[in-house]
């Protein structure tokens, strides 16, 4: 997966797939980039590992899916449900229509922008 850390670097997943990739050095940003052949619902969501929770102190992730300029923000999610404690995040944007959209994940830039971890990402589309 690595090197992603600009959208110029940005590659897979392919939508369904779940990847495994890792926030590395402190302050890293990982890119995917995400095509649709058709419009579509598109669902990204930051997930635990084996070694690495969505709790506080684990995985503290912050997800953005934004239009192919990099630029344009579509969706954002810092926290599936703190209160709760998932720290993980996950950004569902309906009614996209084909082209490439851009998928960014990083720790949480408000609560943990130091932390690093493991993660997996899973990318899913759906009806739009």
């Amino acid at each position: 997966v690595e090197p992603n850390d600009t959208a110029a670097f940005a590659g897979g997943p392919y939508p369904g797939e779940v990847i495994t990739a890792s926030i590395r050095p402190a302050y890293d940003v990982d890119w995917f980039a995400i095509t649709l052949d058709a419009t579509a619902s598109l669902t990204a969501e930051v997930i635990g590992t084996a070694s690495f929770a969505c709790v506080a102190g684990d995985i503290d992730s912050e997800l953005w899916v934004t239009a192919g300029d990099g630029v344009t923000v579509l969706g954002h999610d810092d926290d599936v449900d703190a209160p709760g404690g998932n720290y993980c995040s996950r950004v569902s944007v309906p009614s996209l229509v084909a082209g490439t959209y851009l998928v960014t994940v990083s720790a949480s830039q408000t609560y943990a922008p130091d932390v690093t971890f493991d993660y997996r990402l899973r990318v899913v589309l759906g009806p739009p």
